[in-house]
């Protein structure tokens, strides 16, 4: 007989099951410990979640096993999960589903989510991203040293530019840059973001690549750019991996970002040694590196 938990969340009652099952046997980490960590980063990840279309990824038997993309809304959604309907060139529109409150995050993690996926844009402008983002995705044997250096580079560029930036580990072996932006359309945003990528891998030219294939990519770090772009998606910072011990897409300051740093140490074993120490995550909210992440964006078109 499956465990039934009636749970009261956002003024809302959920029934979670299985909240036992284990979806990470490295870490030994159950459903229930992935509904506590995102209850207690709920004010750090919210703020990237709300009005952005989400895409579950689902991990039927959790880190290692089947895993699926879900772009349309689950069949007979909770009345406390918001959806919105937007343009699609294929069905002429589609319905999304909005991750905006705690609720509708725990709810997608008993559908078998593990990380949380949204657009770089909200429904309210679609086609205008309200950040961007670069990825630096290392290939074959590319140390993490380097794609540190390639990440200092683009911060030098970005600081001669006057454009903001906070960096944040991929939650893999990458690095992801993010800029807020306003009033500027994904095709300005692409152009812009691959004119600067081509400085850095004029530079660096052995160390990175805007070569999507992954055969002349060699052991270089692919700076890739076509993540921003109308109905694609990023891991939400903060968000959760779906990799063994369960690591953090995690912002960090850019003084952060030098030799010696290891992306994996952001992690659910991190989580819950300082749940067991009486800490949690709720330091990291006095020196969250987005804390007013939005309130800095700018138009970029000037710039292309």
């Amino acid at each position: 007989m499956k465990e039934v938990v009636n749970v009261q969340i956002d003024g809302q009652v959920l029934q979670l099951k299985n909240l036992s099952k284990v979806l990470d046997s490295t870490s030994n980490t159950t459903r229930a410990q992935v509904i506590q960590y995102y209850a207690s980063v709920q004010n750090l990840i919210l703020p990237h979640l709300k009005n952005r279309p989400f895409t579950q990824i689902v991990f039927t038997d959790g880190v290692g096993g089947a895993s699926f993309y879900k772009k349309v809304p689950p069949k007979n959604p909770p009345t406390f999960l918001a959806l919105a309907d937007l343009p699609s060139k294929s069905k002429g529109s589609a319905s999304w589903a909005l991750v905006n409150n705690l609720a509708s995050i725990t709810y997608m993690v008993t559908l078998g989510c593990i990380e949380m996926h949204t657009w770089l844009s909200c429904v309210k402008a679609p086609k205008n991203p309200t950040y961007a983002a670069i990825d630096l995705d290392p290939n074959g044997t590319t140390s993490f040293k380097d794609t540190i250096l390639i990440a200092n580079a683009f911060r030098v560029l970005l600081n001669k530019l006057a454009i903001h930036s906070v960096p944040k580990t991929s939650g893999k072996r990458g690095i992801h840059i993010m800029l807020p932006i306003k009033d500027t359309g994904f095709d300005d945003v692409q152009k812009f973001l691959y004119r600067l990528s081509q400085v850095v891998a004029n530079k660096y030219p052995d160390k990175a690549t805007l070569n999507r294939s992954v055969n002349a990519r060699g052991n270089r770090i692919y700076l890739d750019t076509l993540q921003n772009a109308y109905g694609k998606t990023i891991a939400a910072p903060y968000s959760l991996r779906a990799t063994p011990n369960l690591t953090i897409s995690m912002p960090l300051k850019w003084d952060d970002i030098k030799e010696g740093l290891d992306p994996t140490a952001f992690n659910i074993s991190t989580f819950k040694n300082a749940i067991t120490n009486g800490k949690g995550l709720t330091h990291l909210r006095e020196s969250d590196p987005l804390k007013n992440f939005y309130d800095k964006a700018k138009p970029i078109t000037n710039l292309l």
